[in-house]
């Protein structure tokens, strides 16, 4: 049962999935940051100013485009860029923690511990991801949607955890505001060293097995492998919705001690542990290569292949970072992100506040726990669907309609009706979700795997830059110029403009996909064929030409 499966591409994908569940912490931070507000500046009138600080310092860190360039490097790959993952991790969580617990620190010492988390964070993703794609180049958007699922799922599946054996159950009785306030924060610190511990031993555990294999190509039993991995996330899923369902209709806060909360992180981690499963089986099949994989990646000339078993070639020319960041196609999609990132960066950000402003501060967690398995969900749908009909709809135009829902999500949290407020905020989840499946696969097909990591983290850029243009500053200065004397905000004009702006940008960002598409649509109907490419006449695009004939590739008919 066990037989041949120590190194294999499902070790691998196993493993993965573990490494994106230790990454995932950096969207926790979030539902313990009231506490460790008090926490921290409990005499600090500039308290909620100073915790947007450290959670603006996290994404910052989380954003930063070096993960990327180090696993490409000489000195990099999956284990060395866990390594260093591990490096920031458990010293930021540790130091942090002992500064909740009484360590007296300055403050912009809590922002680069923050930082430092955060940026650990951005490690675990690229070595997981990038791994990936490069063991399954004939299944990209399944994987990518797989693990990039699982990585937003994680941080709704760790704070089960908080819930059922750190935060401290709701008093009963009379109590004061501030005994309250000291009651809630006695789970957050200790909760801190329990993410350093337990994000380090995971990744550490999933370094071991993270390799780059040979190639898989497509098989049935690569389809039912994948399909049990993405029911176990969805089993995940629904169950944290559930969860959060129920404490809602109950109008209950989870907390320590919760009978529902117990049995609910305890089948979680049945269901974690049955990822383990992947692997048995298997009979070493990546060793049974395709002929699209061997150009690809070996870069076999084109007269080896069998034209028996090989009818069309794809052309894929393979860029290193410095060549694909000197061309438009890759300006044209770093720029078509921006507004689905940062409009989807907006409403998570702030989905607290536009329910209150609607009316529906009650439901709150019920929104939030929507939008996170809505999230889940769009990247596994996205990335299957995208494989599924890889040779019908190009993969350009998921980047139109993702940039369509997303200003659609917009318009519908634009108008002035209520009820509006859950389909939109799902909208606005489920396109945000689909991009991180659907734009790591399209940098691999139009610029390769040569510097795939790279391209990978300096395209997150463009969350950081939306986050900031849309979320930080649009939004807030908006909702500031209507809050009232208690600096509450009601009604539709709270994100009126903020929707519309957002609305604007995805109708540009359509335009710029559409112009991608036309610039690299020869990708999606059997490459540049060599003939023409050997004088580069009738050619747009001559550096393709290059990057074909240096790899020896050509279209068969």
């Amino acid at each position: 049962m066990w037989e041949g499966i120590k190194w294999g591409p499902w070790v691998v994908v196993a493993a993965s999935m573990f490494m994106e569940l230790a990454g995932g912490h950096v969207y926790l931070f979030g539902k313990y940051s009231d506490e460790l507000k008090f926490t921290l500046f409990s005499d600090d009138s500039n308290a909620q100013t100073r915790i947007q600080g450290m959670a603006l310092a996290a994404n910052i860190g989380n954003y930063l485009p070096f993960a990327g360039p180090f696993y490409d490097s000489r000195w990099g790959g999956p284990t060395s860029c866990a390594i260093v993952g591990i490096l920031f991790t458990f010293p930021g969580y540790l130091l942090l923690y002992m500064a909740a617990d009484g360590m007296d620190t300055p403050y912009p010492v809590l922002l680069i511990l923050c930082g430092m988390w955060g940026h650990g964070s951005s490690y675990y993703n690229s070595a997981a991801i990038a791994t990936c794609v490069r063991n399954f180049p004939q299944h990209r958007g399944i994987v990518v949607g797989l693990l990039s699922s699982f990585f937003g799922l994680s941080a709704s599946v760790m704070v089960q955890g908080y819930y059922a054996w750190f935060k401290p159950s709701d008093l009963e009785g009379d109590y004061s505001p501030a005994e309250i306030e000291v009651h809630d924060s006695e789970g957050a610190a200790i909760f801190l060293l329990f993410l350093a511990i337990a994000t380090t031993a995971i990744a550490m555990v999933s370094a071991v097995f993270i390799r780059k294999t040979e190639p898989v190509r497509p098989s049935r039993d690569t389809t039912l492998r994948f399909r049990f991995c993405q029911i176990i996330v969805t089993l995940s899923a629904l169950l944290v919705m559930i969860n959060s369902i129920v404490f809602a209709v109950r109008d209950e806060s989870p907390g320590k001690g919760s009978p529902f909360e117990t049995a609910t992180i305890y089948i979680l981690l049945v269901l974690l542990i049955s990822l383990m499963l992947v692997p048995c089986g298997s009979k070493n099949e990546s060793s049974e290569r395709s002929k699209y994989t061997e150009i690809e990646e070996n870069s076999s000339p084109a007269e080896e292949i069998d034209d028996d078993e090989v009818t069309i070639a794809n052309t894929r020319p393979e860029y290193t970072a410095s060549e694909a960041l000197r061309r438009v196609d890759f300006y044209l999609l770093f720029f078509s992100l921006i507004p689905i990132m940062g409009g989807g960066l907006t409403v998570t950000n702030n989905i607290a506040q536009i329910a209150k402003a609607r009316g529906y501060e009650n439901i709150t967690d019920v929104l939030i726990q929507m939008m996170s398995v809505f999230n889940c969900f769009s990247r596994m749908a996205t990335g299957a669907l995208s494989d599924y009909l890889e040779g019908t709809v190009p993969r350009p135009f998921f980047l139109t309609g993702i940039l369509v829902l997303m200003g659609l999500a917009h318009i519908l949290l634009l108008l002035p009706y209520d009820a509006v407020i859950l389909p939109g905020s799902s909208l606005a989840a489920f396109a945000y979700g689909s991009i991180w499946a659907i734009y790591p696969t399209l940098l691999s097909e139009m610029f390769g795997l040569q510097s795939f990591a790279t391209l990978y983290t300096i395209c997150v850029l463009a969350a950081t830059i939306g986050s900031l243009s849309y979320s930080t500053f649009l939004s807030a200065s908006i909702y500031e110029s209507h809050q009232n004397d208690d600096g509450d905000c009601f009604g539709v004009q709270c994100y009126r403009v903020t929707h519309i702006v957002v609305a604007v940008s995805t109708a540009v960002g359509v335009v710029l996909s559409l112009v991608l598409y036309g610039r690299v649509r020869y990708l999606y109907k059997g490459g540049y064929p060599t003939d023409l490419c050997e004088d580069q006449r009738d050619v747009a695009e001559p550096e393709e030409c290059s990057n074909i004939l240096r790899l020896g590739e050509t279209r068969t008919a």
